[in-house]
């Protein structure tokens, strides 16, 4: 991992002390559930950080396939 600034590390720290509350047994659901967000709001913004982009959505009207026949594939019994 490369050298991203000390903010980048502080995020990194913070969601180390997230992990480890989640973790904690005595940790009930409803802060279960806003650590979560928090984890996933803190893995945006060092993604922001990172300066990489978001992920692009997978177009489903475009085939993933070429048109076409499907090549036949056969099955032969070994012999022995």
């Amino acid at each position: 991992m490369g050298w991203f600034g000390p903010t980048y590390h502080k995020a990194c720290k913070l969601q180390e002390k997230l992990y480890n509350t989640m973790l904690n047994p005595k940790t009930n659901d409803r802060v279960l559930a806003q650590l979560a967000t928090a984890w996933e709001r803190l893995e945006e913004r060092k993604r922001v950080m990172r300066m990489k982009p978001k992920p692009k959505d997978i177009d489903v009207s475009k085939p993933t396939r070429p048109k076409g026949n499907a090549p036949i594939i056969t099955f032969r019994e070994p012999t022995a």
